[in-house]
């Protein structure tokens, strides 16, 4: 999500940072670097899904789903935000 990577950029790009120092200095791989990113991603991403209030549900959706919350109805798609690294060899 655009709003979610406008936020968070910068965070994110000195937790990859930090967590590379650490693999450097102490240990683990680069596996560890990406795990611990990528899992943040997520959960800023399923925050901003959460926060996320405008535009508003019309009232027949409103009135359907219980509560004004967009893209939130069951938490489906919110669950299934993952993250993956891919290989462009």
């Amino acid at each position: 999500m655009r709003l979610t990577y406008n936020h968070h950029i910068n965070e994110w790009a000195q937790l990859f940072v930090n967590s590379l120092l650490k693999v450097a200095l102490v240990e683990g791989s680069i596996d560890d670097v990406f795990k611990t990113v990528g899992k943040q991603m997520v959960k800023d991403m399923q925050d901003t899904l959460d926060k996320l209030s405008q535009p508003a549900n019309a009232p027949l959706t409103s009135d359907r789903k219980g509560f004004n919350d967009p893209l939130i109805d069951t938490k489906l798609m919110r669950n299934s935000i993952d993250w993956m690294v891919f290989d462009k060899e």
